[in-house]
């Protein structure tokens, strides 16, 4: 099985989220631990990251907890795109032991429990390109920085940290916000320094 922070595990979970998905919807008899408009929702949601809903895209950046979301034809307005983060959040922290060759070992993960969702901005049909090509210039030189150059202490400057925030900050960029420096807020996705990487 795929690494749960790399985009192929995202493709890997949506695909078995659809085979359950699928299994579940053909079952005669139903189940009682999900009701038919539970069940239509899920369908709709499998089918937006599945990317078959011609007007929404997703862009998976896992390693920072978050999935780009662009909703084409926003409201009645054709021709209009609006950009979302929709970001992991409220991480619990677990720790569970388990016997490993008559050993016990303890393993630790921290749990996303909810969500929010980051609004980025607006733009036309036609600016997609040009916003994205912005982020990612942003973004492949917030990747090179090391050491003490990821930090953004201080607010003046945007560093890199695995959060929804920094991929936030770096979108906000992109749309030309002068200044942008990382909102803090939330719980922990990225790795501390000298922590172990998330599972």
């Amino acid at each position: 099985s795929p690494k749960l922070c790399d985009e192929t595990s995202c493709a890997f979970f949506v695909d078995y989220l659809s085979k359950f998905y699928d299994f579940v919807r053909k079952e005669p008899t139903g189940h009682p631990w999900i009701t038919k408009s539970e069940l239509d929702s899920m369908g709709l949601a499998i089918n937006i990251l599945l990317c078959k809903e011609s007007s929404k895209t997703i862009k998976w950046y896992p390693e920072y907890g978050c999935a780009l979301l662009l909703a084409k034809g926003v409201g009645c307005t054709p021709g209009v795109v609006a950009w979302n983060l929709i970001s992991l959040d409220l991480h619990r922290f677990d720790t569970m032991s388990k016997v490993n060759s008559n050993t016990y070992e303890y393993v630790d993960t921290a749990n996303a429990t909810d969500y929010e969702v980051l609004h980025i901005g607006t733009s036309t049909q036609d600016q997609t390109n040009e916003l994205m090509s912005a982020f990612n210039r942003f973004y492949v030189e917030a990747q090179a920085l090391k050491g003490s150059d990821r930090s953004s202490r201080g607010g003046d400057r945007l560093g890199h940290q695995r959060t929804p925030a920094f991929i936030h900050a770096l979108f906000r960029k992109a749309f030309g916000a002068q200044n942008v420096v990382p909102r803090g807020g939330f719980t922990d996705v990225g790795l501390n320094t000298g922590g172990e990487k998330r599972d």
